[in-house]
């Protein structure tokens, strides 16, 4: 659960300003502050199945931006050779990150 929870607060990282703002704030409300159904139906004034239905909705269009995209996975890759920085030759590490950017050139035009 804490792994998935970890994927999805990636996700919207990401991907979070292109869901509507209610959708947003029930997954940051869910996600990010840890409030349940309930407290966010309470909150917004919805019931607590039109909370589950927001965030299963989102939970999809979130996924399906990733597997068109791979934004995310690119998040990763970075941070995952940011880290290992010490770990690989100076000149492995460049090559990587060379590698990582020049995959990213192509999305300069979308601005997220």
């Amino acid at each position: 659960m804490l792994e998935e929870k970890q994927e999805i607060c990636g996700l919207i990282d990401v991907y979070g300003r292109l869901l509507t703002e209610k959708q947003l704030d029930i997954m940051e409300e869910y996600f990010y502050n840890d409030l349940s159904l309930s407290e966010i139906a309470e909150k917004l004034q919805i019931t607590k199945q039109a909370v589950k239905d927001a965030i299963d909705k989102a939970k999809h269009t979130l996924e399906k931006y990733e597997s068109v995209l791979h934004l995310d996975e690119k998040r990763k890759a970075f941070y995952k050779l940011v880290s290992c920085k010490e770990k690989i030759a100076k000149e492995e590490y460049i090559l990587q990150l060379e590698k990582l950017f020049k995959e990213w050139e192509k999305w300069q035009f979308f601005q997220i």
